[in-house]
């Protein structure tokens, strides 16, 4: 499963990701040159731990940011059996947990990426969290307690947004053992403090390290705050827009939602049946015993576990649906692929449970067989979304060194100021991924919009002012060839040749550069 994920870096891929990712790429070099300091970024480790790689090592800062990737993808398999082992101590269990790992559950594309991106690795890395945070619990030891509150600092540093979502979810834990506490006549649970520990001292943590940064802070918070009482259609018109390319390409947004979320859908299924049971369990007895006794835990302390768990990822579902209400573009996608942590563990519970009840039914053969196929089953589904591909009407992303190399040398003779246009891949990101995401060349003028099909149309009627067209190799293959023409043709990209009025001032090296002048 490493092998697959590490796919990119075995075809020798050059980078990966033409949008954040590659400001991600100007933000560790600007780092690594002493351009900005820690203090400049909002969560700056993973920049700090693709420079450091690369220093040491030696190799280009591209390919340690690569290889960052599939070090924690390599974490978040690692750790998801791990949690199981601790919440049920079971062999069968740990085993579905690493096939369950295997499934990646968050990865979704619209939140959460296989590339450098500081919240998809912040997810990944979740797991650590959950694993330090049960065993801290259930042992009531030191040593987790004190490593979960070293790990949650750098887990903080590597993206904010996500260590808020640990911190409503240690404050809601919190609120749940209190009420439990104040309604029980045990007196074993009422001792145990930790949790309140827990969740002031992530606060503070989180607190501390966004006090800084109160300004970007407030103004994500007032964002959404304004956005739940005025209307943005914008969402829905991208949406719509996907759909009727999707149409065109001969897919649908039917067809791409089952084969990205269908696995998913499936273990939200399976998770939320195990959560109903850890609910009917603890407010009583009575309601669904049979459930109940099935899938939730005899040990009290990780029947508690459970319950915090559930307790969490309600209250994350909360911010979802407080993104989703407020429509802030596909950020909510990003709580869903925290939410997906959850559903994975719970979802192996469920099968694990399942399993363990038909061994007393069926063979022990019959039930091996019937595990190894639920598992091909779910590979089946997830395996060939690990990557953008055709398989889902996406690009790989794929980024290569001689379309970086053309823009480098297209910039060192950019008349200053002199506007621009782009056609998929945007030269701002290339911009920000050479010259640094915070030591922007400033010959870069303001970007104009290239229509569709623009061969039928008069570039120079539309542009009043000199402008510069880029075109990368992989424009020309992705819209020309692989979409049909959906929005440029060959004969646009004739067009290009061919007008008197437009300039080919730089070719090969993965772009090419038109200079038009207006008429």
């Amino acid at each position: 499963m490493v092998t697959i994920v590490a796919l990119p870096i075995i075809r020798g891929y050059y980078w990966v990701g033409e949008s954040d990712a590659l400001g991600h790429l100007g933000h560790t070099r600007d780092l690594q040159q002493g351009a900005i300091s820690l203090n400049d970024l909002i969560y700056p480790a993973i920049h700090t731990l693709g420079s450091t790689i690369s220093n040491i090592t030696g190799i280009n800062v591209s390919h340690s940011l690569l290889l960052i990737i599939v070090v924690f993808v390599a974490v978040y398999l690692l750790y998801i059996p791990c949690i199981l082992r601790e919440l049920t101590s079971s062999s069968l269990m740990v085993y579905i947990g690493v096939f369950s790992g295997f499934f990646l559950l968050p990865l979704n594309f619209l939140g959460v990426h296989m590339q450098i991106h500081p919240t998809s690795q912040a997810i990944m890395f979740s797991p650590v969290i959950l694993y330090l945070f049960s065993a801290s619990y259930i042992r009531q030891d030191a040593r987790h307690f004190v490593l979960l509150f070293i790990t949650f600092s750098m887990f903080i540093m590597i993206h904010p947004q996500q260590a808020a979502n640990y911190v409503l979810m240690f404050g809601g834990i919190a609120a749940v053992q209190l009420f439990l506490n104040s309604n029980t006549q045990n007196p074993t649970h009422s001792k145990r403090g930790s949790i309140y520990y827990i969740s002031i001292l992530a606060f503070l943590l989180f607190w501390i390290w966004t006090g800084g940064l109160q300004s970007a802070v407030g103004r994500q918070i007032g964002a959404l705050v304004t956005s739940l009482f005025v209307t943005d259609t914008d969402t829905g018109t991208q949406v719509s827009s996907r759909g009727m390319s999707l149409d065109v390409l001969g897919g649908s947004m039917e067809e791409v939602f089952l084969k990205i979320f269908f696995a998913g859908f499936l273990f939200c299924l399976f998770g939320g049946l195990v959560m109903l049971a850890v609910f009917g369990k603890t407010l009583s007895r009575r309601y669904s015993k049979e459930l109940c006794g099935t899938f939730t835990a005899s040990n009290q302390d990780k029947q508690r576990v459970l319950l915090y768990l559930t307790a969490g990822f309600v209250i994350i579902s909360g911010m979802m649906i407080f993104y989703l209400i407020g429509d802030r573009g596909s950020r909510y996608f990003r709580h869903y692929g925290f939410m997906m942590v959850i559903v994975t563990i719970f979802g192996a519970i469920f099968i694990g449970r399942l399993l363990q009840n038909l061994e007393m039914r069926f063979s022990s053969k019959q039930v091996s067989a019937l595990t190894v196929t639920i598992m091909l089953v779910f590979l089946v589904l997830t395996v060939p979304v690990v990557h953008p591909s055709p398989y889902i009407y996406q690009t790989s992303g794929h980024v290569t060194e001689s379309q970086v190399s053309g823009y480098e040398h297209s910039f060192e003779y950019w008349s200053d100021g002199t506007d621009y246009a782009d056609l998929r891949s945007t030269l701002s990101r290339y911009d920000a991924a050479i010259n640094g995401e915070r030591s922007y060349s400033g010959d870069v003028g303001d970007q104009q919009e290239i229509p569709d099909h623009f061969a039928d149309q008069s570039l120079q009627g539309i542009w009043q002012q000199p402008t510069y067209i880029t075109v990368t190799e992989a424009d020309r293959t992705r819209d020309a060839d692989v979409y049909n023409g959906f929005r440029y043709r060959y004969k646009d990209f004739d067009y290009l040749d061919s007008e008197p009025e437009i300039n080919k001032v730089h070719s090969g090296d993965g772009l090419d550069l038109y200079l038009m002048s207006p008429s």
